[in-house]
């Protein structure tokens, strides 16, 4: 009987240990449970970290690139627009150029088949020979032949009526040549010796051209405005608005208002 109960106390020992063993195996699988998840979770997020670091890394690199890359693009595009202002410029004074040549050729086709022709203006049949040998020189452009030939008349013919035209495209060949201080000078001999000659407002025009060549751009707009408001009506007065609109741009493109020496 004693051992029995022995016994007895020796199983309920045994079980009361394992009950106590299966407790605290259960007590102790949550915890690694939660101990892995804890280290997965870790894991996880060291991993995140890594690649969101990398990828910050990629973005600032990314970025520099971009930085440097707009620097060059603005670098680039400063230069082109330098580039393209200049050629603006270069096209603009050819084509101005072009427009002289066909208002040249214009004022010499209106005195060539003009219903009043030279002789109406009271010039002799010789004076009149001599301009058109002179005028033909400008037009085949022996600019420098045309300068003698203008002169001679000149001498010849002081008195002419055909002295102011004379006068006039003498300028007009000093003009062609570029030689843009002496054509104002001649110019202004017809403004002042033939002050009712209907020349005047192509020679005050023409001084505003030379200086518009001479890129003295303020000092070429006195003499196109001057045109523009005496001779309000004619056709030197809208060539006079053309070129000041022309003016206008070249400043606005960031040409020197006045480079003539």
């Amino acid at each position: 009987m004693a051992f029995f109960y022995e016994k007895l106390f020796m199983t309920k020992f045994f079980l009361a240990g394992c009950l106590v063993l299966i407790g605290a195996l259960c007590w102790a699988d949550p915890a690694k449970k939660d101990l892995k998840e804890l280290q997965r979770v870790q894991e996880s997020n060291a991993k995140i970290l890594a690649e969101t670091t990398l990828e910050v890394k990629q973005i600032r690199e990314e970025l520099q690139s971009l930085k440097g890359l707009l620097e060059e693009t603005r670098y680039f595009f400063q230069q082109e627009s330098e580039k393209s202002g200049k050629l603006l410029r270069d096209f603009d004074y050819r084509l101005t150029g072009i427009e002289e040549r066909l208002s040249l050729h214009r004022q010499q086709l209106e005195e060539l088949l003009s219903k009043k022709p030279a002789g109406a203006k009271g010039a002799k049949a010789n004076e009149e020979a001599d301009y058109r040998v002179a005028l033909t020189r400008v037009n085949v452009g022996e600019y420098r032949e045309a300068i003698r030939a203008f002169d001679d008349f000149l001498k010849k013919y002081p008195q002419s009526s055909l002295a102011d035209n004379a006068q006039y495209w003498k300028g007009e060949a000093l003009y062609a040549l570029r030689d843009f201080k002496v054509a104002i000078v001649e110019f202004q001999k017809v403004v002042d010796s033939y002050p009712q000659s209907d020349k005047v407002p192509g020679a005050i025009l023409k001084q505003g051209f030379c200086l518009f060549e001479q890129q003295s751009y303020e000092d070429a707009k006195i003499f196109l405005n001057r045109v523009i408001e005496k001779y309000i009506k004619t056709s030197e007065a809208a060539e006079a608005r053309e070129r000041i609109q022309r003016i206008d741009k070249l400043l606005a493109q960031g040409a020197p208002a006045d480079l003539a020496p």
